[in-house]
């Protein structure tokens, strides 16, 4: 019965830390992530529709 409840432990265990590596990925890739789109040309600004209050959507 040990044997069991020390294998169920540890596959929480390691559950937890992958779960936990997943955050701290993508809280780095949230922070390297670019705030606003830039459009370059007056083509790719005629393609997003801007929202008041809430942001820009694709047309």
């Amino acid at each position: 019965m040990d044997t069991n409840r020390n294998s169920v432990e540890s596959q929480l265990r390691t559950r937890c830390n992958i779960l936990e590596s997943q955050v701290e990925t993508l809280e780095k890739q949230k922070s390297n992530s670019p705030e606003k789109f830039i459009a370059r040309n007056n083509a790719q600004a005629e393609q997003w529709k801007e929202v008041a209050g809430i942001g820009r959507f694709p047309a």
